[in-house]
């Protein structure tokens, strides 16, 4: 479904102005403009590469078109739209990957919207389950789900799928850097799939380990770029390696403190990587500081190779899901004889094959009940809100975009869903 309301353009350039367009898009679902509390008032902003936002136009609904001004060509942003209620309240939210003005002369930008804090699904779904095997952001445009050697793309941009992929091999493991994909197995070399190019090199292990202790690990990426590959969060197959992967593709081996398999892992501002769980042994949580060698284990009790998740909470906080209790937080800064503080949660709930995101000051996080069925929760300060997802799906991965949403793919349904807090 589109809006009829267009955000209309115009493009100043030195041979005068053009024309372009901003169309709201809101994918099968119903009454995200009009269903209680309405929206009364859309505001458009352009959004900059430091986050910066410029209000460019409001207008009250209804209206059939929203004049955006006069914009240069050669400048680029991000355009995000809020739809308010009668209180101001913000009911749907969307924003565009960034495109340079002049690129939408003579056409218009797709650009998605959704009623904020629950789930709702992306427009034109595949024509058959989309693959989760692994799950990448490509290029920071496209959600990328794997299957053996098929890759499945979703474009962020044109909001649609692109045709499938097939992969030289069938990875494991894979990290994207741009459009250059590190496809990992258990192979004694990995592969290099650049898909602009279709160009394909192999790479060796480095010094310390093999693909094959890694392979089948969970991908955390950092704020500088670097991958890092957790083969103790598989489940399948104790082990201590991380394989570490910068942007320009160099590899070495992490070590952690101790063996683990069905961890968590996530990337904490200001502590490194952090692990969390797959031992009945270990201490809960360790973590691998950035630039580090080897791994630091902090004095938590052991949570059993569960399929847990973890991510950044609140403050030095971690969240951990999966398991019984299924969600606890855990305070990376305690020093002795650490706990975890269990969260309220539906009595007796247990999850395996968690997946886990931050996203503006809370956590959406998820797994597979012992019915078998995908249970999504988004936690905060105030306690775990279980979110309904617009299809029946039997397992989750989370990804999160850098349109302010998360993904939610998996469970051998067709259609990408989004949560926008």
């Amino acid at each position: 479904m589109r809006f009829r309301c267009v955000l209309a353009l115009g493009l100043l350039s030195c041979a005068g102005q053009a024309e372009g367009s901003v169309t709201l898009v809101t994918g099968p679902e119903e009454g995200v403009l009009t269903r209680a509390p309405e929206v009364k008032t859309l505001i458009v902003e352009a959004v900059a590469e430091d986050r910066s936002a410029t209000e460019l136009a409001r207008v009250s609904l209804p209206a059939d078109s929203l004049d955006l001004g006069l914009l240069t060509k050669d400048d680029a942003s991000a355009f995000r739209v809020r739809g308010e209620d009668t209180n101001g309240q913000v009911r749907v939210a969307g924003e565009s990957l960034p495109v340079r003005y002049g690129a939408l002369e003579g056409g218009s930008l797709p650009l998605y919207v959704q009623r904020v804090g629950e789930t709702a699904r992306f427009p034109s779904p595949f024509p058959n389950a989309f693959p989760a095997t692994t799950v990448s952001l490509v290029a920071t445009r496209y959600v990328m789900g794997t299957d053996g050697t098929r890759g499945a793309l979703y474009d962020l941009a044109a909001l649609s799928p692109v045709a499938d992929r097939v992969l030289p091999v069938a990875p494991r493991s894979v990290v994207a850097q741009g459009t250059r994909l590190l496809l990992v197995s258990d192979a004694a070399q990995a592969t290099v799939l650049d898909l602009s190019s279709s160009e394909q090199t192999t790479l060796d292990a480095p010094a310390g380990g093999t693909f094959a202790e890694v392979a089948g690990g969970a991908t955390v990426i950092s704020p500088e770029g670097e991958a890092y590959v957790v083969g103790a969060t598989r489940k399948d197959g104790e082990t201590s390696r991380v394989l570490r992967v910068t942007s320009d593709l160099v590899l070495s081996f992490v070590e952690l403190a101790h063996a683990r398999r069905g961890a968590g892992a996530a990337w904490a501002d200001g502590r490194g990587l952090v692990v969390a769980g797959g031992s009945a042994t270990a201490p809960g949580l360790e973590v691998v500081g950035s630039g580090a060698t080897k791994g630091a284990a902090l004095a938590f009790p052991p949570i059993g190779p569960e399929g847990l998740a973890v991510a950044p909470f609140d403050g030095s906080k971690v969240l951990v899901s999966g398991g019984s209790p299924a969600l606890r937080t855990g305070d990376l800064s305690c020093g002795t004889a650490c706990s975890f503080v269990s969260l309220d949660a539906p009595a007796g709930l247990a999850l395996s094959a968690a997946s886990a995101v931050r996203i503006t000051g809370r956590v959406l996080t998820g797994g597979t009940d012992r019915d078998g069925a995908a249970r999504l929760f988004v936690v905060d300060g105030a306690g775990a809100r279980e979110l309904a997802t617009k299809e029946k799906r039997g397992g989750i991965s989370l990804l999160s975009l850098p349109t302010g949403n998360v993904a939610i793919v998996g469970g051998g349904a067709a259609s990408l869903e989004s949560f926008r807090p």
